[in-house]
């Protein structure tokens, strides 16, 4: 479905005319992390733990 969608172009595209700061993403699943224009949870790595607010926006972002 990613691909048939185009979404990925069309973000592209639609994130040409906006100015950096001003870019919005969308929040996938984290397969879909790696794609243009989508974030997902932040994650835990041995050298990064997860600050208060990564905890609280993933916890967040989870429910919806």
């Amino acid at each position: 479905l990613w691909k048939e969608s185009e979404i990925e172009s069309i973000l592209r595209q639609t994130f040409a005319l906006v100015e950096s700061e001003d870019i919005l993403y969308l929040y996938g699943d984290p397969v879909y992390a790696l794609s243009y224009g989508i974030i997902g949870p932040y994650r835990a790595t041995l050298t990064h733990a997860l600050t208060p607010y990564e905890q609280a926006l993933n916890v967040k972002m989870s429910s919806y």
